[in-house]
C-alpha cells in the first residue's frame, strides 16, 4: 500500500507518518495547492487529510476520487464544512464523540518509544504540547520560584527561559531515554513515558511528586490501528 499523509504538526499525524511496516510505503508532505499533481505523479492508494486543513482543492479531490481511492479524514476539530458533507465519502477518525467517527484509542509507536537502556541524566523534560498558558502548579516548580533542572518541550508559544521549544517524535523518544524522570502535566504522552522506562513526576505546590500509580492501559500500535480502520 502507498499512503500519502497530509503534513500537520500533531501527535497523531506525526506518529502515523513514522509507521514502519513491510507492506506500507508512506509519504508525509505538504499539499500547498499541488494535490492533483501528487495524485497523477505518484498514484497513492490511500490519502490521509486533516479536517482543520480542509481546502476547496481537497474537498473537490474527495468528491472526484473517493470511489477509486481510500480516504481517511482526521477530525482534529469540529469543522462544519466537513461533518455531514464530505465526511460521508471518507473513513473518519478522531477524538470527537460521533457515531460516524472511529474513536482513536490509546496508541503507541513501538518502533520509536521503547527502553533503549541508555545512561540517563538528572535533566527533567516536561512536554507542554497544546499548552497556551502555564498553570500555577507548573509555574511553582519553574524558575524563578524553584531551580529544578526542568526543560520544557513541545511549544513555540510559551515564553519562559526553561522552554527549549519544539522537537520531533524521534527526538522526544531520545529525550525520554536520556532522562531518569519526566515531569507530566497531562497524560498525552503517558504511554510513551512508561514504554521508555522513565519515572513520572507531577508538579504540586512547588514540589515534584513521583507518580507510582500511573499504569499502561490497553494500547494499539499506530500500524495496527491503521490496518484495522482500512479493513473496517
Amino acid at each position: 500500500m502507498k499512503l500519502f499523509i497530509q503534513e500537520f504538526d500533531d501527535k497523531f499525524i506525526s506518529n502515523l507518518s513514522l509507521i514502519e511496516h513491510p507492506n506500507i510505503v508512506i509519504v508525509n508532505d505538504d499539499i500547498s495547492g499541488n494535490l492533483y499533481g501528487i495524485h497523477y505523479k505518484y498514484n497513492f492508494d490511500t490519502y490521509v487529510f486533516v479536517s482543520s486543513l480542509m481546502t476547496n482543492e481537497i474537498y473537490q479531490y474527495i468528491l472526484e476520487f473517493h470511489k477509486s481511492k481510500r480516504i481517511i479524514l482526521y477530525h482534529d476539530i469540529v469543522n462544519d464544512q466537513v461533518l455531514g458533507t464530505i465526511s460521508q465519502f471518507c473513513i473518519n477518525v478522531g477524538t470527537l464523540d460521533s457515531n460516524n467517527i472511529i474513536k482513536i484509542p490509546t496508541l503507541i509507536n513501538d518502533h520509536i518509544f521503547f527502553n533503549m537502556n541508555k545512561q540517563r541524566s538528572k535533566h527533567i523534560p516536561c512536554f507542554i504540547d497544546h499548552v497556551e498558558i502555564l498553570d500555577e502548579d507548573l509555574l511553582s516548580v519553574l524558575y524563578p520560584n524553584k531551580k529544578f533542572n526542568i526543560r520544557l518541550f513541545g511549544s513555540s508559544l510559551i515564553r519562559h527561559p526553561q522552554n527549549i521549544g519544539l522537537l520531533s517524535e524521534k527526538d522526544r523518544a531520545e529525550v525520554l531515554n536520556s532522562s531518569e524522570s519526566c515531569l507530566m502535566i497531562d497524560d498525552l504522552y503517558l504511554p510513551e513515558v512508561l514504554s521508555c522506562g522513565t519515572k513520572i513526576l507531577r508538579p504540586k505546590e512547588g514540589n515534584l511528586i513521583e507518580d507510582k500509580n500511573s499504569i499502561m492501559t490497553n494500547t494499539e500500535t499506530y500500524a495496527q490501528f491503521l490496518i484495522r480502520i482500512l479493513q473496517s
